[in-house]
């Protein structure tokens, strides 16, 4: 088994006839594990960055990191409901500012997670859907 690998450490008896079927057996699973790893081996660079950004994007950091930003966009909305502050203030314009701030890094968010689920994955999630939507 592979370290670290979802069968790691784990033990596998296999009863075969005789000698030469076992060895057989062996042989075909090497040959496969070759096969598999030259597949992997295949995978464009664009493939390799596209699974970086989907594992990133599914990290704990990165979920962690969306709904902070979720928050504080959520608070900046109620404190700018709260304080009305008039069009030609100095207030209502860095509530702009905040408002273009945080569309910016929500589309960077969705870029971000397009890239990495880009299409079928992408265009089948609810979520992914539901964040182009609101953005």
């Amino acid at each position: 088994t592979v370290e670290g690998g979802y069968n790691s450490g784990r033990t596998y008896c296999v009863q075969v006839a005789d000698h030469d079927s076992g060895e057989d057996w062996i042989g075909r699973l090497r040959d496969m594990s070759v096969k598999q790893r030259q597949i992997v081996k295949k995978q464009t660079k664009l493939e390799n960055w596209k699974e970086w950004a989907r594992n990133v994007y599914k990290g704990g950091y990165a979920q962690s990191v969306i709904v902070v930003l979720i928050a504080g966009n959520f608070a900046m909305n109620i404190v700018q409901a709260q304080l009305n502050p008039e069009s030609d203030s100095q207030l209502y314009d860095l509530f702009e500012v905040l408002d273009w701030l945080f569309m910016v890094v929500f589309a960077i968010e969705l870029a971000f997670n397009a890239f990495g689920h880009w299409f079928w994955a992408f265009v089948s999630d609810g979520w992914g859907m539901f964040d182009l939507g609101v953005v």
